[in-house]
């Protein structure tokens, strides 16, 4: 057997092929990408997630639809774009509205699949950048993720956030795009979650 190969069950896995296997998370990333699979095009999910389970769930919905090429807008609330991507190569299908990179002081980059917005308290604003990017997208598959419905929390009313959520859901429910809302289980933020429940088609929730 070659040096850079270690035998799995009646395979041989390369080095890197195993280490990204073993690395933390992997579970997790492969419990969410079977309940994403699962989520037909025109519904829309709320996706609730442990705060100790926080860090990889962003990155793993951004690997999952550039795997399956399937093209869409992510709204980047809680990280700004370049943090996200940072040693990651999305696909070029997937637009991205960052409204935390200029509340940092950081150069906004400028990039041609990257909308800057002033800040997470603009969400008519917000609205309107992903109700662009999304008619910009030529595809009968494609999606909307918000990450996340707790970050909007910190900057905005529960009432403000409820219905910038009901908004972007309905605009979006079509044959064509799938609508995830990220948040995390918070005791907090219950209330929210609870009328967000009766906005989507389904709750996924993460332990």
């Amino acid at each position: 057997m070659p040096s850079d190969t270690k035998g799995v069950g009646n395979q041989l896995w390369t080095d890197d092929k195993l280490i990204d296997f073993l690395k933390p998370g992997k579970e997790q990333e492969s419990k969410l990408a079977s309940q994403l699979s699962q989520l037909p095009a025109g519904t829309s999910g709320l996706l609730i997630v442990p705060s100790n389970q926080y860090s990889i769930i962003p990155r793993a919905v951004m690997e999952y639809f550039s795997q399956k090429n399937i093209p869409g807008v992510y709204v980047c609330v809680n990280r700004p774009y370049l943090d996200l991507v940072r040693g990651n190569n999305p696909s070029s299908g997937i637009k991205f509205v960052d409204v935390v990179t200029a509340l940092t002081g950081k150069e906004l980059t400028e990039l041609p699949n990257v909308q800057y917005l002033d800040s997470p308290l603009a969400l008519v604003e917000m609205d309107m950048a992903i109700s662009e990017n999304m008619q910009n997208i030529a595809s009968n598959q494609k999606f909307l993720f918000v990450d996340s419905v707790s970050t909007l929390l910190v900057y905005n009313s529960p009432q403000a956030v409820e219905k910038f959520c009901h908004t972007i859901i309905s605009k979006n429910r079509n044959a064509s795009t799938l609508v995830i809302l990220l948040a995390l289980d918070t005791v907090e933020h219950k209330n929210v979650l609870d009328s967000l429940h009766q906005f989507v088609d389904q709750s996924i929730v993460l332990h």
